[in-house]
């Protein structure tokens, strides 16, 4: 865990290269949406990006309960990687194993006598090559695993996830872009771990993590944005604002984050977190399309596709 000092002296002092990098990108958002978009708009042939985000997240929901390490958990898991063969991305299935309690169908009880049972869940992971390999990479997460159907918890992390792969495959960035859609969530973050375990390094020498939380796609939320430091919030919030968007609130930086940043945090890396809040949080009557607020979630997706092209280009 980090100190008291460690934590300010992170907050509030960065090095030359990185205030170049995010002063960069801050230049560079006022053209995205007239030059970076141009290339992914045209490739577009088949449909709208509103159209596409329906169905992945309709798709997801109709699947059934996510919960870890199940045939749905796992076929979803295929699913994910024939959506990125779609748009020309190659994706990875990365295993782990895990003990699984077989709980019966339609109960989220946990009796005391069930048995655990040895089975692999699979994260999904890909990595874009930038124009320069010798750049910091930019990582982006999400979780896609959950105890129901999980639309607005999961869906849109998991469309955001899809569409950010399409535009920067579409358009080469300068950086490498690694992406992990990591199973095991709502059971102590078991893809997650096995996610730091293989690349410890990255947690401190990636040049951001763009964490894609839960729930920003449900009804009436109230979306919370994290920063590791000032000018990533800067960054960031000019982003939302191109995009009609404000954070609903915000965790105070240098404050310990919620959710999956939180090994990133204490590591001294730096990230951009979002997640929202969910009157249907890990509810089975979380299904599409009434729980999900589609027209919030094309913005919220729109505004980070826009962020994670500018701090990917420089």
């Amino acid at each position: 865990m980090l100190g008291a000092d460690n934590m300010a002296l992170r907050s509030s002092v960065m090095t030359a290269t990185r205030r170049q990098f995010l002063k960069r990108s801050l230049a560079m958002c006022a053209a995205l949406d007239a030059a970076c978009w141009t290339s992914v708009v045209m490739a577009q042939n088949i449909s709208s990006r509103r159209q596409r985000l329906s169905d992945i997240i309709r798709e997801y929901s109709a699947q059934g309960s996510h919960r870890t390490g199940t045939d749905v958990d796992n076929l979803s898991a295929h699913w994910m990687v024939e959506r990125l063969a779609a748009m020309s991305v190659i994706a990875q299935l990365d295993a782990f194993e895990l003990r699984r309690a077989d709980v019966q169908a339609g109960s989220a009880a946990v009796v005391e006598d069930e048995r655990r049972e040895p089975t692999t869940a699979f994260n999904v992971s890909v990595r874009i090559a930038g124009r320069d390999p010798t750049l910091p990479p930019v990582v982006i997460m999400t979780p896609r695993s959950a105890l129901w159907y999980a639309a607005s918890e999961r869906g849109g992390g998991i469309a955001a996830f899809l569409e950010i792969a399409y535009a920067l495959s579409a358009q080469q960035a300068a950086r490498d872009v690694i992406f992990i859609a990591h199973s095991g969530h709502e059971i102590g973050q078991l893809g997650l771990k096995h996610f730091f375990h293989q690349h410890a390094g990255l947690v401190n020498q990636a040049a951001v993590w763009i964490d894609l939380g839960d729930n920003f796609a449900a009804r009436d939320t109230l979306v919370r944005l994290q920063y590791s430091d000032y000018e990533l919030e800067e960054l960031t919030e000019l982003v939302l604002a191109s995009h009609r968007l404000i954070p609903g609130i915000k965790t105070p930086i240098g404050s310990v984050p919620m959710g999956d940043v939180r090994q990133v945090f204490e590591g001294g890396g730096h990230f951009v977190s979002l997640m929202g809040s969910n009157r249907l949080y890990q509810h089975p009557d979380d299904r599409w399309p009434d729980a999900v607020d589609i027209e919030n979630t094309y913005r919220w997706v729109e505004a980070l596709t826009a962020l994670a092209q500018a701090l990917a280009n420089h």
